[in-house]
């Protein structure tokens, strides 16, 4: 009953190297609602009030949920958290050159619902993008960085054999000095010597090549500057430093939004005019400064009707453009200028968990009251990748979940009174979805990843929570099931999953 770009399907969450899948289907072809009541998908970072451009819980950047909406690359290692983005088939390693073949890939990408409320008929809506493109991270671990600066560039001028550097950008400033350079231009010793205007540098060494590229000036997570500062200096790496993305030349992406359905059903047979983002991976790179750590219009809107208006958002399979790359890319949605419009997954969410030292907060499903006496079941694959000497447990709650974008800590543990009667899970990681649930699970908390390993307990594998609803289950206005992520303060999350969920009579 799971709906889709194109048709039924399951959905699916990604976690770092994870992917946790959660099918949502209703009795009757009732389906649940995947996600939070918010206008957004993933982290809203605001660049000029979280440090780094990094997430974190507190003021004023927090509260976030500390996860991002993700997908893996169609040349991906099938066991990295995606199953249904990545041609590459289990055990066939990843690349151009992995073994063709999984049996679950398609090309119809990660949907989500505009869900358009009677107060925003007639009212401009604009779909926002943070982080659109694939844009691998640099860290320093240094003590001794003087300082914490960097920007990207998407014009640099160079000729091979010289050490001037141009950029009509005007940011080159007496700060720049010293910093290291990284660029298809640039070898090992990179780095700003002078700069002569906010237009000319000079470098320690000299350019390799000819031409107009993209840049990175100083690094984009320095470890010994908040928000790292209190956090033990090994800990912080690549995959961790703000979204995280992997992979280079990065990824293609299409990014479209279609006109509302029928009733309660997503369409997507009639796309909104200028409401489609297409770009290939050279394009995105040569975006750098616009999407980089950014928030960017996708495309604005005036809805004529209250409804569902589909987005899908896919890197492959795309007219006009030949796939590439393995990795992934992490990212955020967000629809702004709406009053009570919400945005939220469809059929399946894809995710990464990646923030170290502290715990990450998942709206699951509104499982309303007349469900009582049945059965909710959330399937997640790949759940558990990360480093680290905490244990990474991933536990499901009851209501109540929320009320805005970012989940509270407020759900109830099961199985409890009134709520649910009991919580069963499949102890043996299974290798097809949907396993069976032969083992009875106290508080509803799995243990997915085992203090100093390196990979997860349901690594390639599905995980599934199966929860029977009491009798007497009710909830009024916050019916929202989510999911708590602990790692502990010294757990190191990488965490790719994608998740689906549903209700069983």
């Amino acid at each position: 009953m799971g709906r889709t770009a194109m048709g039924s399907r399951a959905r699916a969450f990604s976690f770092g190297a994870a992917v946790v899948a959660v099918v949502l289907l209703a009795v009757a072809c009732e389906p649940v609602k995947l996600g939070g009541p918010g206008a957004a998908v993933g982290n809203t970072v605001d660049p000029a009030a979280c440090p780094q451009h990094q997430p974190v819980p507190t003021s004023p950047c927090g509260p976030q949920p500390l996860v991002w909406a993700a997908m893996n690359g169609p040349y991906a290692l099938y066991d990295d958290g995606d199953p249904y983005s990545t041609k590459c088939q289990q055990g066939g390693g990843s690349g151009t050159s992995c073994t063709i073949g999984n049996p679950l890939y398609r090309t119809s990408g990660y949907t989500y619902a505009i869900d358009v409320t009677a107060a925003d008929v007639g009212r401009t809506l604009t779909l926002d993008a943070y982080d659109i493109g694939s844009y691998p991270r640099l860290v320093s671990t240094s003590t001794s960085s003087s300082t914490a600066i960097n920007y990207d560039l998407d014009d640099v001028v160079t000729t091979a054999g010289s050490i001037q550097i141009s950029s009509a950008a005007g940011l080159f400033t007496s700060a720049s000095v010293g910093l290291p350079v990284f660029g298809a231009f640039c070898n090992v010793s990179c780095t700003i010597s002078t700069v002569t205007s906010p237009t000319t540098a000079t470098l320690k060494a000299a350019a390799t090549q000819s031409g107009t590229f993209h840049a990175t000036i100083g690094y984009d997570c320095y470890s010994n500057k908040a928000p790292f500062t209190s956090l033990p200096s090994y800990s912080l790496y690549a995959g961790n430093c703000q979204t995280g993305d992997s992979g280079s030349p990065g990824q293609n992406i299409e990014l479209e939004v279609f006109d509302h359905g029928s009733g309660r059903e997503p369409a997507f047979d009639s796309p909104l005019a200028g409401c489609r983002f297409s770009k290939t991976a050279a394009q995105l790179a040569l975006e750098i400064s616009t999407h980089k750590n950014q928030w960017a219009a996708v495309c604005s809107f005036t809805p004529a009707a209250a409804g569902i208006y589909a987005v899908r958002i896919r890197n492959s399979g795309i007219p006009g453009m030949a796939d590439l790359n393995s990795g992934y890319n992490a990212y955020a949605l967000r629809v702004r200028d709406a009053t009570t419009t919400s945005l939220y997954p469809l059929d399946d969410h894809s995710v990464y968990v990646n923030a170290v030292g502290t715990r990450s907060l998942i709206y699951v499903a509104d499982v309303p009251a007349e469900n009582a006496g049945k059965r909710f079941v959330v399937d997640i694959y790949d759940a558990g990748d990360g480093t680290g000497s905490g244990n990474g447990v991933l536990q499901l709650k009851a209501p109540p979940g929320g009320t805005t974008t970012t989940p509270t800590n407020t759900g109830i543990r099961v199985p409890a009174p009134g709520i649910a009667t009991s919580c069963r899970y499949n102890a043996t990681p299974s290798p097809t979805p949907e396993p069976d649930t032969p083992n009875d699970l106290a508080s509803c908390a799995v243990t997915t990843h085992a203090a100093g390993s390196n990979t997860g307990l349901y690594n390639g594998k599905w995980l599934r929570f199966e929860v029977t609803l009491d009798p007497a289950y009710t909830c009024s206005s916050d019916c929202r099931w989510t999911m708590l992520y602990d790692w502990g303060s010294s757990g190191i999350p990488t965490d790719r999953m994608v998740f689906s969920a549903k209700v069983l009579g």
